[in-house]
């Protein structure tokens, strides 16, 4: 009796070990850590998002769309999408639309509009130059579902204008940009 009983007692922890390390139907991958920085190797993988972005063509009279990978780790998206509007891109026929020596203090979003603060310094060009820099932002900042329009500062003061050529004492929508968008 005792080694029937030990034989049935044998064969049932067997039998729940087995059930216990056995893959369930359908589940053939690990589970995925989200990132919580906490984990010293996962803090180098990289956010990126794809994005829809506004450039210049190379004669300055339109803006080009382009869909771009945009890098958001330890970023607002806003920043990086301001980020990425000052970049070379891969393709020969579209410029960035901000100078690389223009500095961007701040990009922050109240209530659907972003505001972005663009320091004085450096901030002089030509009126095509401050018009496409107004358009790439606006353009690109609006592709985002929660802003709907984009009020410019300099040096975090309302000013009337960027480059001396367009008034931007209040905020721009898609609406009044006024420069054609095409795709390559």
């Amino acid at each position: 009796m005792k080694r029937k009983f030990s034989i049935i007692l044998l064969s049932l922890i067997l039998i729940i070990s087995m059930s216990a390390c056995s893959r369930l139907p359908g589940k053939d991958t690990p589970d995925i850590v989200p990132n919580d920085g906490e984990n010293g190797a996962q803090d180098n993988i990289k956010a990126e998002k794809s994005l829809t972005l506004y450039y210049s063509d190379a004669d300055a009279m339109n803006l080009v769309k382009k869909d771009v990978m945009v890098d958001i780790q330890d970023k607002t998206i806003e920043e990086a999408i301001i980020d990425k509007l000052k970049e070379e891109t891969d393709d020969e026929r579209i410029y960035p639309v901000i100078p690389m020596d223009i500095t961007i203090i701040n990009v922050r979003t109240e209530e659907g509009t972003a505001c972005v603060d663009i320091s004085s310094e450096n901030l002089y060009g030509g009126s095509s130059q401050e018009q496409f820099i107004i358009a790439g932002i606006v353009m690109s900042l609006t592709e985002l579902e929660n802003i709907g329009k984009v009020q410019f500062l300099v040096d975090g003061n309302k000013v009337e204008t960027l480059m001396g050529h367009i008034s931007i004492d209040e905020p721009f929508t898609r609406d009044n940009i006024g420069i054609p968008v095409v795709e390559y």
